[in-house]
């Protein structure tokens, strides 16, 4: 058996802008369900000493994001999650790894208020194949890698992150996921 927990949504805008009813159902979405699943299917799969999950995080859960800060929040606890999980699991025979795809050609971008990221993250070449991003995670899994980073460019800017002090990073971030939500 193999469980991908893939429901998730995000909203840009900043703290003023996104109505704390939006960011308490995204919370809902991308970490109380994805919990709930992860642990029921788990000690299910632990029981059978067979199984697997996928839990989809994000590149983002690497890296605090202005104007993203609920969604890369809420993507930081799936990947510290399902990293503690996977090591918890292992002695069960369950394989459970956290997907860290970046942007990719998906419905996710498909959100009136994501339209100006789009077009943003058009310009610069992050954008990924959903059968790439597919590919690489089965061939990750199948190896049995806790963490998946589909893409040259999204495991160096992973990196880079490491290297660039932090107020830099949330600096330009903030800059560039700046979208005119009014």
């Amino acid at each position: 058996m193999l469980v991908i927990n893939s429901v998730g949504f995000g909203i840009i805008g900043d703290l003023h802008q996104i109505p704390l009813e939006t960011e308490q159902e995204m919370i809902d979405v991308n970490v109380k369900a994805l919990h709930y699943f992860t642990k029921a299917y788990g000690l299910e799969m632990a029981k059978r000493r067979d199984g697997g999950i996928i839990n989809i995080a994000s590149t983002a859960s690497f890296i605090s994001m202005p104007n993203f800060n609920v969604y890369a929040a809420t993507k930081a606890f799936v990947l510290s999650f399902t990293e503690a999980v996977s090591k918890e699991l292992q002695k069960d025979h369950v394989h459970v790894m956290a997907l860290c795809p970046g942007p990719a050609y998906t419905e996710f971008f498909d959100i009136e208020k994501m339209n100006e990221l789009k077009k943003k993250a058009r310009n610069i070449p992050l954008m990924m194949q959903p059968e790439r991003v597919v590919r690489e995670a089965i061939y990750a899994f199948e190896k049995k890698k806790r963490i998946c980073i589909p893409g040259v460019r999204n495991k160096l800017l992973k990196w880079i992150y490491g290297l660039i002090p932090r107020e830099t990073i949330l600096t330009i971030l903030y800059r560039y996921m700046r979208v005119n939500n009014g």
